[in-house]
């Protein structure tokens, strides 16, 4: 009764400001786009236009209209989109503000092939093969009946239509709620998206602030009783009505312009700047577009229970179809799409707290992505006036972006040359001259993108070159703002740290070897974008949460060196499928250079090493280097003080692994532990293991895989480090100040981008990896490269890199040369004597590795007096990274440490002696 009352009301408050406009003189034409539809507003600015109608699984016939391409071109070329709109609106919604400032327009200007969705019962969509809309039947659905039948049918229209695998989605309020019921109760679909833009998500609502569905949310079965009863099934279709309310009520004339605003504001939250009141006619020419009642009840529904679940038809009539008094709750886990989520501070119906609910539930979210603008509102997102700028930054735009600092850079590289031809490169080993690199730069196959060693060796000699800053002096002129804005890869604020980056670029002297690699052959090249590529979660999530994400439990500990240094272990305390076995001794995992605990997860289960080992029933800990992304933080020194990087793998040796191993054996209650290492993971240990060798007691075996100790025979290009071993002026200068290659947001922008484009692009990212550490393409996961590269490299201190360059010259295993005789009482530094490692070691190597070498590996091995095996991989192109990355790294090397693991678990006397000690700890003994 109360809400027939309110409706009564509304009514006539519309007659009497329709009334009161009509009496005003009439100073302004009518907008003549409001009585247009969504083909005749596309075709009115020059867009092409289509009209598609599909039919869903239970009959309903829904318009879909498209614009193939954008303007003045003559196909897309990124690839389709849907756009799907929110409660009450239609296609229309996504073009109301013409070109350049409506979503649609943008996309299609972009390059993309846009695809405007109408849901079932609103103006466009409002057909059944079989039944009316004027029966009660056909209004017999929610959002959930659109997300189960109308966007499967939509998006398999698309792709029989187009040919494309996948297609984007974005989505807004409840087109974001039809896509989550559709990922949940139709996970197949998923694969079906690249990725998903949920802009202003609707899932969760128990803290929307909208007075209006709070007044009504707790008398939602009354009022559908009422509805019902008076044969009330649809809610607010567009009628003559409402346009003329628009056209003389809500015109730039009418005094009553304001009530109109402060509707919409009381719907979606308060933001007078940012609509443009003059669209206000265009807007009520087409929206409400119709719903069904029971759409409104379904939310409400939410709103007062706080959950996301399907229709509460009462308890009998769910008991009769779902089976259970309560209707069913949506699993969330089961989309598992990328999705981005948009938020915004003031949106009232799509509640902050509400949206990180969400977040949390998804099983594969790219992130969450605050509007910048504190009062932007629900319905900001479709007709805001600053929406492009604060939303609708696309990666198109990014990417002509980057051709464009691409092609300066190139400009800067090719200056480089002709100022500096016939000079030579490198001070020692005259390798190549400019003239010689000119050469294989224009050699087509280089162009094509063949990589041989000799283009990549001449790139990183000039990456180690002093150069003039005068051929790039052009690009010194930008200012930080300028900077952010040429890299503006995401919404986040740019530091100084970035634009040195962009500086250090722009003078063709180069601190980061990985991205010359890429970005010079790049630019060279011409390679452009073509297609977006979905983007894979992992790139921006932290090791525990790739852990949690595959279903893993994931510890993160803060232990504390002797020196100061503050370092995080990570630990997975058991498998997916099992509980806690105490019996069995911890393994601790330890990474290689420039590198971080994710390496163990990066293969995700099955594969990675640190899976399957929990999957076994081990206690899993990975470590993190002092120095690298997790282990940045000191007692007293800041990473920005030149005294916290004064270590190398020494001091990572006889301080971080003491701690790390010690914190674990204390949590743990065993006495000893497993070691597993990789590359400078075992360099660490052998320097433990012969400085402290009260350690060894601590370790039950250790396994080498990739064993680093003498590397006087790495074929790398990392050997042209060593004609700058002494020369710390010239490494700290160009290196940065003491950290070497820490990850920030250009790698970031390659690992999410750079690596998923085309093949092309892809190729390069792969061949820097094997420049580095062996060719081995049979091997390497081409999918894993935006991941790698999203957390690799994680940084170490410049005299780590120094220390490595030091025994590659010297051939040596020794401490620092800090360049005087006497800091060793010797005339040479120390020799780490390997004879002090009592603990049994199980060595594994490669012949293609080009940093272990089996030359150095065997050298290694004689030196050892506790040997326990000397394992050859069987695979002719094994390479360093292999061990961790290998497609088939479990059948080719992970089995034989299984084995060796098991053949080294304490016995059964020890366990109980264990565990007797740990019960007489506890009080528990007599």
């Amino acid at each position: 009764m109360a809400t027939l009352q309110m409706r009564t009301a509304l009514v006539v408050f519309c007659l009497m400001a329709v009334s009161h406009a009509m009496s005003v003189p009439e100073t302004r034409e009518k907008n003549p786009d409001a009585d247009l539809g969504t083909m005749e507003l596309i075709t009115k600015w020059g867009y092409p236009a289509e009209a598609h109608t599909v039919q869903t699984e239970d009959g309903y016939l829904l318009t879909v209209h498209r614009i193939p391409h954008g303007k003045g071109m003559d196909k897309a070329t990124k690839g389709s989109i849907m756009v799907q709109h929110g409660l009450l609106c239609s296609s229309a919604d996504w073009i109301y503000t013409g070109p350049e400032k409506s979503f649609a327009f943008i996309l299609a200007d972009a390059g993309y092939d846009v695809w405007l969705g109408n849901a079932r019962g609103n103006t466009y969509s409002k057909s059944h093969v079989s039944l009316s809309n004027s029966d009660d039947d056909f209004w017999k659905f929610s959002w959930h009946e659109m997300g189960k039948y109308d966007l499967p049918a939509v998006i398999d229209y698309i792709i029989g239509k187009t040919g494309v695998e996948k297609i984007y989605y974005a989505g807004h309020s409840q087109g974001t709620t039809m896509f989550y019921v559709m990922g949940s109760e139709r996970p197949e679909y998923n694969d079906k998206i690249r990725a998903m833009f949920s802009l202003a998500p609707v899932a969760y609502m128990s803290n929307m602030k909208s007075p209006i569905f709070k007044l009504l949310a707790p008398f939602s079965s009354q009022l559908q009783w009422a509805l019902n009863l008076i044969g009330v099934y649809e809610f607010l279709p567009q009628t003559e009505l409402f346009s003329a309310i628009g056209q003389l009520a809500c015109n730039d004339e009418a005094i009553t312009q304001e009530i109109c605003s402060n509707v919409l504001f009381l719907i979606g939250g308060y933001n007078s700047e940012q609509l443009n009141r003059t669209i206000l006619p265009l807007i009520l020419g087409h929206t409400p577009a119709g719903a069904s009642t029971r759409q409104l009840v379904h939310y409400a529904q939410g709103i007062v229970s706080g959950n996301f679940r399907q229709y509460d038809f009462g308890s009998i009539t769910n008991l009769f179809k779902y089976g259970s008094l309560k209707a069913p709750a949506y699993d969330l886990s089961k989309v598992t799409a990328p999705v981005a989520l948009h938020y915004s501070d003031n949106d009232w119906l799509a509640a902050v707290v509400d949206v990180k609910q969400l977040y949390k539930e998804l099983k594969n979210p790219i992130g969450l992505f605050r509007v910048p603008l504190a009062a932007f509102n629900h319905l900001d997102y479709m007709w805001a006036t600053d929406a492009p700028t604060l939303v609708y930054n696309t990666a198109g735009r990014m990417f002509g972006r980057i051709r464009h600092y691409l092609r300066r850079l190139r400009s800067c590289f090719r200056g480089f040359i002709a100022e500096n031809s016939g000079r030579p490169l490198i001070r020692s080993q005259q390798l190549l001259t400019v003239n010689q690199l000119t050469s294989d730069w224009n050699d087509p196959k280089i162009n094509k993108l063949k990589l041989y060693p000799s283009a990549i060796r001449a790139t990183i000699t000039v990456t180690l070159t002093r150069s003039t800053r005068a051929p790039c002096g052009q690009l010194e002129n930008y200012t930080a703002a300028e900077a952010g804005t040429v890299l503006n890869f995401t919404s986040n604020v740019h530091t100084e740290a970035d634009v040195t980056v962009i500086f250090q670029l722009g003078d063709c002297v180069v601190t980061m070897i990985l991205i010359v690699v890429l970005l010079q052959l790049a630019a060279a090249t011409g390679i452009r974008h073509t297609e977006d590529t979905p983007f894979n979660p992992d790139v921006y999530l932290t090791t525990p949460q790739i852990i949690r994400r595959h279903g893993y439990p994931a510890e993160s500990h803060t232990i504390e060196t002797e020196d100061g240094y503050l370092l995080t272990l990570h630990r997975i305390p058991h498998g997916k499928y099992r509980k806690y076995n105490s019996s069995r001794i911890p393994v601790f995992l330890q990474h290689g250079l420039l590198a971080a605990s994710d390496c163990w997860t990066t293969n995700g289960p099955n594969k990675s090493l640190a899976y399957i080992l929990s999957d076994l029933g081990y206690d899993v800990w990975l470590g993190n280097a002092r120095g690298n992304t997790y282990s940045r933080g000191h007692v007293s020194l800041s990473i920005s003080d030149p005294k916290y990087w004064n270590f190398s793998f020494h001091e990572m040796g006889i301080y971080d692994l003491p701690a790390a191993i010690d914190f674990v054996l204390n949590v743990t209650g065993h006495k000893t532990l497993f070691y597993i290492g990789h590359s400078m993971g075992t360099t660490m240990f052998y320097v433990m293991a012969s400085t402290r060798p009260e350690y060894n007691s601590k370790i039950q075996l250790m396994v080498s895989l990739a064993p680093v100790a003498f590397v006087g025979h790495v074929k790398s290009p990392i050997r042209l480090l060593v004609p700058f071993r002494n020369d710390l002026e010239f490494i700290s200068k160009y290196l940065g100040d003491g950290e070497f290659l820490p990850h920030n947001k250009i790698l970031d922008w390659i690992s999410k981008y750079g690596c998923e484009i085309i093949t092309t692009e892809e190729k390069i990212c792969e061949e820097w990896i094997f420049v580095l550490s062996g060719f081995d393409p049979a091997q390497f996961n081409m999918t894993l490269l935006p991941v790698i590269l999203g957390h690799n490299p994680a940084g170490t201190s410049t005299k780590t890199i120094i220390h490595y360059a030091q025994e590659i010259h010297s051939g040596k295993f020794q401490h620092f040369d800090e360049g005087t005789k006497d800091d060793y009482m010797n005339e040479e530094p120390q020799v780490y004597d390997l004879s002090k490692i009592s603990v049994p070691i199980d060595l594994h190597y490669a012949d293609n590795d080009w940093l272990a070498s089996p030359i150095d590996v065997m050298h290694l091995a004689n030196k050892l007096s506790n040997e326990v095996g000397l394992n050859k991989i069987p695979f002719e192109k094994f390479n360093h990274v292999d061990f961790i990355w290998a497609k088939n790294a479990y059948v080719l090397a992970y089995k034989k440490v299984l084995e060796v693991l098991e053949k080294y678990e304490p016995t059964d006397d020890n366990v109980k002696a264990k565990e007797a000690e740990k019960m007489k700890k506890k009080g528990r003994m007599v």
